[in-house]
C-alpha cells in the first residue's frame, strides 16, 4: 500500500513538473484535469472528463489532444468552451490553433454574455473572426408559453468579429415564426465593444419660429480617453448651427469643451420695442455670427494643489434660448454665465483658494467682475481647544450705466473687501453631564470703495470682539416604552453694536428660535444689533 501511494505521488509530481515547464515555455495550457493523460514528445492526450485552461479560456470535452509544436487543440464529444468575455460555446467537435486565431467547430451553439443565443451548422475561424453558416440568432432568453421564440434573425452567413461589427448576409427577421423583413446585408455592433464611432439616431422637431429641425449626431472615439461628438442643428427657417463637444480624460484631471457657431439668419426677423434689446440685435447683425463656448479643465498639480478653469461665454444673452442646446437653460444657468479661474490647496484641515471670475447676464449693469479673491481657512489644536483663522480678501469691479439727457455714461467702481475671523472654541464637560461651550471671536473686517457718495457704503475698517458662552444639560428619562431627552439651554453673547452693512456673507449663524437647539449653532456680531443678548 505504501509503495502504491508513493507511486501515485511520484506520478502526480512528474505531471505537475511537466505542466509547470509547459506553462513557463508556451503559456498555452496552465491546467489539465482528466481521467487519463498520456504524454509524447510533441503531444498531450487527455481522455474522460477533460478540463483544460487554454490561454484565457476553459475547455471541457470527452477527448482532447494538444500539439506542442503547433500550439493547437483538438476536442471531441460534448465540447464546452467559455472565453474571457463570458460567452459559452457548445459543439460536437473543435479544432483550434494559436489562441483561437484559426480553427473549426461543428454544430455550434452559443450563449452570449448578455444571455442572447445563437445556433449554427458549422463555424470556421479565420484571423480570430468567426464565419458561421445557417445561423439563427435571438436575444430572447426565455420562450413564450408555446415554446416558440418571440422573434429571431436567420441568416445564411454571419461574420462575427469580437473586436468589431457582426455582419449578417441574407438575413430574415421573424416574429412568432412569421417572416417580417428581409435584407441582403445587416450590421450590428458587437456587445464586447464598449465605445465605438458612428452615427446615432437623429432627432426631429418643429416649431413656428424655427420650422422643421433635424438634429443628427455623430460620435468619434479618438482614443480610450478622448471623444468628439458632432451634433449640428439644421432648421428650415433660422439657419443651421454647427455644434460639437470634445472630452479628454487626463492622467491627473479632465478637459471638456462644448461650442457652437451660426450666422445671423436666426435674428434677422427679430423685432422688439425695448431700446436695450435693439442695441443688442444691431450689435449681433454687425458682427455677422452668433455662438457659445463652454469649457472646463480640472488638473491635480500634486497631492496638495489643484487648478481649475471654467469658461462659459455666449455671443449674446438670447442665443442660448433660441436653439435647443439644453433641456432647461434657466435651470442650468439661471440667466447668468460665470467664467472663472481657480487654484485650490488642501493641506490636512487647512484650505487655500485663489479665484478670479467674470459674469455674463441679462443684468450686466449690476454684476461685478471678480478680480483675485484669496481665501484661507486654517485650523489647529491650541490650549486644549480649536483655533480657527478664516480670512478672505476680495477685489471687485462694478460697471454701471448712468443715463443722462444727452447720452448714457458708463462708469466703473472698484471695491476691496476683506474679512478675517480669528476664533477659539472649547467644550467643557462637567459633572452630571453639564456641557459648556466657549467661543471667542475677533473679527477684523473692512471695505474700500471708490466713487461712493453714500456714507453707509463708505470705506471703513473695524475690529470687533465677541464672546459666546452656551450651557446645556441633556437629561434622559424613561416613560413606559418612551425615551425622552430634555436639554435645557442658556447662552450669553457679548459684542458691540454693528454700524456698517455686512461687507461679506458671514460664515457664522445667529442664534434664534429656529436653530436654538441645533448642536452646530454659532453666533456673530454681524447679526446682533445690541451689545448683549441672552437666550434660554
Amino acid at each position: 500500500m505504501k509503495v502504491f501511494v508513493s507511486a501515485l505521488c511520484l506520478l502526480h509530481l512528474s505531471c505537475s513538473c511537466v505542466f509547470a515547464t509547459e506553462q513557463k515555455i508556451e503559456r498555452a495550457i496552465s491546467v489539465v484535469n482528466s481521467d487519463e493523460t498520456k504524454f509524447t514528445k510533441d503531444e498531450i492526450f487527455c481522455i474522460g472528463n477533460v478540463m483544460v485552461v487554454y490561454y484565457d479560456s476553459v475547455i471541457s470535452a470527452e477527448k482532447l489532444s494538444y500539439n506542442k509544436s503547433e500550439k493547437s487543440i483538438s476536442a471531441e464529444g460534448n465540447v464546452i468552451l467559455k472565453d474571457k468575455r463570458g460567452n459559452t460555446y457548445f459543439c460536437d467537435s473543435a479544432q483550434l490553433t494559436q489562441n483561437f486565431e484559426s480553427g473549426e467547430m461543428k454544430n455550434l451553439k452559443i450563449i452570449l454574455s448578455d444571455k442572447s443565443r445563437l445556433a449554427s451548422d458549422g463555424c470556421k475561424i479565420k484571423n480570430k473572426k468567426l464565419e458561421l453558416e445557417n445561423v439563427i440568432y435571438s436575444p430572447c432568453y426565455e420562450c413564450n408559453q408555446s415554446g416558440e421564440l418571440t422573434w429571431q434573425v436567420k441568416a445564411s452567413l454571419v461574420i462575427f468579429d469580437p473586436n468589431d461589427d457582426i455582419v449578417y448576409k441574407d438575413a430574415r427577421l421573424e416574429a412568432f415564426g412569421v417572416p417580417v423583413i428581409y435584407t441582403p446585408y445587416l450590421s450590428q455592433t458587437s456587445i464586447t465593444i464598449k465605445r465605438k464611432s458612428g452615427l446615432l439616431p437623429p432627432k426631429f422637431s418643429s416649431s413656428s419660429t424655427s420650422g422643421l429641425s433635424i438634429h443628427p449626431k455623430y460620435v468619434a472615439c479618438l482614443s480610450p480617453s478622448q471623444e468628439l461628438i458632432l451634433k449640428p442643428i439644421i432648421t428650415s427657417k433660422i439657419g443651421s448651427v454647427f455644434w460639437g463637444s470634445y472630452k479628454h480624460r487626463l492622467i491627473n484631471g479632465e478637459f471638456s469643451v462644448d461650442a457652437s457657431i451660426t450666422g445671423i439668419k436666426s435674428i434677422k426677423k427679430y423685432s422688439t420695442k425695448d431700446e436695450k434689446e435693439k442695441k443688442v440685435v444691431e450689435k449681433i447683425k454687425h458682427s455677422g455670427y452668433r455662438g457659445h463656448i463652454f469649457s472646463k479643465l480640472t488638473y491635480d498639480i500634486n497631492e496638495i494643489w489643484r487648478a481649475k478653469f471654467d469658461i462659459n461665454l455666449a455671443s449674446d444673452m438670447y442665443y442660448l434660448k433660441r436653439f435647443p442646446f439644453f433641456k432647461s437653460i434657466h435651470d442650468k444657468f439661471d440667466k447668468t454665465l460665470e467664467s472663472s479661474v481657480k487654484l485650490e490647496g488642501f493641506d490636512d484641515r487647512n484650505y487655500t483658494s485663489i479665484k478670479s471670475a467674470m459674469f455674463q447676464s441679462e443684468y450686466t449693469d449690476y454684476i461685478p467682475k471678480i478680480l483675485p479673491v484669496i481665501e484661507r481657512n486654517y485650523s489647529r489644536r491650541f490650549l486644549d481647544g480649536t483655533l480657527n483663522v478664516n480670512s478672505i480678501v476680495m477685489n471687485l469691479i462694478f460697471h454701471q450705466q448712468k443715463r443722462t439727457n444727452a447720452a448714457d455714461e458708463k462708469t466703473s467702481r472698484l471695491a476691496q473687501k476683506f474679512l478675517s475671523n480669528i476664533s477659539w472654541e472649547k467644550r467643557l464637560i462637567l459633572a452630571h453631564g453639564n456641557i459648556i461651550d466657549i467661543n471667542g471671536l475677533l473679527s477684523f473686517r473692512g471695505q474700500g470703495k471708490f466713487r461712493a457718495k453714500d456714507e453707509n457704503f463708505a470705506s471703513h475698517i473695524k475690529l470687533s470682539p465677541q464672546i459666546n458662552i452656551n450651557w446645556k444639560w441633556p437629561l434622559l428619562t424613561y416613560y413606559e416604552s418612551l425615551r425622552i431627552i430634555l436639554t435645557p439651554t442658556a447662552g450669553l453673547i457679548l459684542s458691540e453694536r454693528k454700524k456698517y452693512p455686512d461687507p461679506l456673507d458671514d460664515p457664522f449663524r445667529e442664534v434664534n428660535d429656529v436653530n436654538l437647539f441645533d448642536g452646530s449653532r454659532s453666533v456673530s456680531s454681524y447679526n446682533i444689533d445690541v451689545g448683549s443678548r441672552f437666550c434660554y
